[in-house]
């Protein structure tokens, strides 16, 4: 809903229409979610890992 919030903000008539702009918006804030979420899984396996090694 907030991502929604913010392209409405953001959104300009001239560049295309609303339900684009909202879809493209909307779809790349997502991947950057799953992005974000998969790297700090990562991380935190590392540091699991790097962990288990010192015990």
């Amino acid at each position: 809903m907030y991502a929604m919030w913010t392209a409405y903000q953001k959104y300009e008539p001239d560049k295309g229409t609303l339900t684009t702009y909202f879809n493209y918006t909307i779809r790349n804030r997502l991947i950057d979610l799953i992005v974000r979420k998969s790297m700090t899984n990562k991380t935190r396996n590392l540091h699991r890992k790097r962990n288990f090694n010192f015990l």
